[in-house]
């Protein structure tokens, strides 16, 4: 059993498509990074499986749960922070946790396990106007997980985070699935952080998913990636996307995906007979990040 299935959905909002024809699958214990840059669609795919807004076509099931006939079921199994979390910081972490179990009517018990999952027991009765980012982060994950979901669905859970921060909060992801069994479901725009974690990769980029598999099947679908050195980088990228050839520039340098070794050479000759000078040409590994670049700048022609 998948702990989301999602088929052929689409959300129509004021007569645009802003989800459009997206089926997802995520593995039961995966940790699955849902990938793409602000205004992709991922928020809205988020809201439409915890229940908030409604697809205009298609089926979203939760761990076997459909959730326009079992909702009470589906949602039950899920934990979420989406858009940072509600928090009074006039309490302390505690009182907060204990707040949002009585809300649930979770057993008080509850409230020092999942302090203690998400390594705040010592600032337990710290005041929350005095936790950093990163700690208001960790007490709301606390808080989803006080009815022990199965699921933990995570929205841009390192905006904002400094790197020691993102550390942590990313071994506490690895936690999640490793000691608990649960599945993690993190949409970022972070390709290096998603890199670190993510067992599957989802892929999407104007409401369209662009790929999904996991992680080593995204980069063996992947073409090789070409670094090149040349003192006149804007005139050498303009001649490459002239081409009609995905490329990017990089600490001043240009990265192009070509298809093949043929493409390359028609490259070299076009950039050496309109006087561009080659420093260097070579090949170099895709990283998810030059693999998201090529799947986002082929949808972009395709527009």
């Amino acid at each position: 059993m998948n702990a989301i299935t999602m088929k052929n959905v689409q959300k129509v909002i004021g007569g645009t498509s802003i989800i459009s024809d997206v089926s997802l699958t995520i593995p039961k214990g995966s940790i699955y990074g849902f990938l793409g840059p602000n205004g992709a669609g991922k928020t809205t795919t988020i809201r439409l499986i915890l229940g908030l807004i409604r697809p205009t076509s298609g089926s979203i099931e939760v761990a076997g749960q459909r959730l326009t006939i079992n909702r009470r079921a589906a949602l039950a199994q899920i934990g979420s922070l989406v858009e940072g979390p509600s928090l009074y910081p006039h309490l302390s972490g505690a009182d907060n946790v204990r707040i949002a179990a009585l809300i649930h009517t979770i057993s008080a018990k509850r409230v020092s396990e999942v302090l203690e999952i998400v390594g705040l027991s010592s600032a337990a009765d710290k005041l929350v106007g005095q936790y950093s980012l990163g700690m208001k982060q960790r007490l709301g994950i606390a808080i989803a997980l006080l009815h022990k979901p199965s699921l933990l669905i995570l929205d841009e859970p390192t905006n904002g985070l400094d790197p020691s921060g993102i550390k942590d909060l990313r071994q506490l992801i690895v936690s999640f699935q490793r000691d608990h069994g649960m599945t993690v479901f993190i949409s970022s725009h972070l390709l290096n952080e998603i890199e670190q974690v993510a067992t599957h990769i989802g892929v999407i980029h104007h409401g369209h998913l662009l790929f999904e598999g996991a992680k080593e099947a995204l980069r063996s679908y992947s073409h090789p990636s070409f670094l090149l050195t040349t003192p006149t980088t804007d005139k050498a990228l303009a001649i490459i996307k002239d081409m009609n050839i995905a490329t990017e520039a990089k600490n001043s340098q240009v990265i192009i995906h070509a298809s093949t070794n043929e493409e390359i050479a028609q490259i070299t000759k076009q950039l050496v007979s309109s006087g561009v000078a080659i420093h260097e040409l070579r090949q170099i590994d895709n990283d998810l990040e030059s693999i998201f670049m090529r799947l986002t700048n082929t949808e972009e022609a395709k527009v």
